[in-house]
């Protein structure tokens, strides 16, 4: 078995979490789970809403679905990517594989998951990468 990570929930108070997704209900489902866990939620509904919200409230860590409308998880990185280099950590999410496929060739996100995933395994993911 696997080490378990504690965290304390005063040192999540200051992690701020962007979660793009153009599905209303998931970045509801997002943003309810971060804040239970103590960390500072940001949403947005798309790539250039998450650009507009970075440059006003930067959030270490990201986590992006690929296939939006206005800009898409892939723009997105990539200028998250131009704009920030390496400070951001940055999980995509697609329910296509082939998509994710993409993602790792190009070493743009740090982590890539397929949909349905859970929660908890997001959470460690998360936690191992702070």
């Amino acid at each position: 078995m696997g080490k378990s990570i504690t965290i304390q929930n005063s040192d999540l108070q200051k992690i701020k979490i962007l979660w793009v997704d153009d599905d209303k209900s998931i970045v509801e489902l997002g943003r309810a789970w971060l804040d239970l866990l103590g960390y500072e939620a940001r949403t947005a509904f798309n790539g250039q809403e998450a650009l507009d919200l970075l440059k006003k409230d930067f959030c270490p860590i990201i986590i992006t679905d690929l296939q939006m409308p206005v800009m898409n998880g892939y723009e997105l990185i990539q200028e998250i990517r131009r704009n920030y280099g390496q400070k951001c950590f940055i999980i995509a999410v697609s329910g296509s594989q082939k998509h994710l496929d993409v993602v790792d060739a190009f070493s743009l996100a740090n982590v890539a998951i397929v949909k349905p995933f859970s929660l908890d395994s997001l959470k460690l993911t998360i936690e191992k990468n702070q």
